[in-house]
C-alpha cells in the first residue's frame, strides 16, 4: 500500500468532519456567534453562515475531487480552527467554541491537538497527491463498504472526541486540572 492510498482515509474523515460541523453550525448557530463575538470578529452572525458554507464545501470537495490546493484549504482550515481555540481556551468562561453547532465543545488541548492532526492529514495528502474517496470506492468495489464504514466510524470517533473527551477527562481529574 503505498503513503498515498494510505491517507485516502485520512482525508475523508478530516473532510467529512468538517461536512458534519459546518452543517451543525447551520442548523444551532448561536454557540459559534457567541464563540466569535468573544474573539472580536464581526457581524457574527454572517461569518458564521459563510464559515460553515466555506467548511461544506470544502469537506464535499475533499470527498469527491481532492487536488492539492482542496488539500490545502482543508489542512488551513484545521490550522485556523487551532489557533481560534487555543486563543478561546485562554480567554475565561468560555463554554463552547461552536464548532460543533448546538453540541457545546468547550476548547481544550486535546481540540487543538485534533484539529493540528486532521491539518496534518491534509497537507500529507495535498502533498502526495491522494486520490477521493469517492472514487477509489468507486474503482475498487470489494473494498467500498469498509472504507465507508472506517471513515464513518473515524468521522463519529474525532467528532465524539471533539465533543465528550475534554468534558470527560475534566469530570475524571477534577474541575482544578484543564484538559
Amino acid at each position: 500500500m503505498t503513503v498515498r492510498l494510505a491517507l485516502v482515509p485520512l482525508l475523508a474523515v478530516a473532510a467529512a468532519v468538517l461536512v458534519v460541523s459546518g452543517a451543525a453550525k447551520l442548523r444551532g448557530p448561536a454557540d459559534a456567534r457567541q464563540a466569535f463575538r468573544r474573539l472580536g470578529i464581526p457581524r457574527e452572525r454572517e461569518a458564521v453562515a459563510a464559515l460553515s458554507l466555506v467548511e461544506l464545501a470544502a469537506g464535499v470537495a475533499a470527498l469527491v475531487a481532492p487536488v492539492a490546493a482542496v488539500g490545502a484549504a482543508v489542512a488551513l482550515l484545521y490550522l485556523a480552527f487551532a489557533a481560534a481555540g487555543e486563543r478561546q481556551r485562554r480567554l475565561h468562561g468560555v463554554v463552547s467554541c461552536g464548532c460543533l453547532g448546538a453540541i457545546a465543545t468547550e476548547p481544550s488541548r486535546i481540540h487543538a491537538v485534533l484539529n493540528l492532526g486532521l491539518a496534518a492529514c491534509a497537507a500529507l495528502a495535498a502533498l502526495a497527491g491522494t486520490p477521493a474517496a469517492a472514487s477509489y470506492a468507486l474503482g475498487h468495489p470489494g473494498a467500498a463498504l469498509a472504507l465507508v464504514a472506517g471513515i464513518a466510524t473515524g468521522t463519529l470517533l474525532v467528532v465524539a472526541a471533539l465533543a465528550y473527551l475534554p468534558v470527560t477527562l475534566t469530570a475524571y481529574r477534577g474541575a482544578d486540572e484543564p484538559a
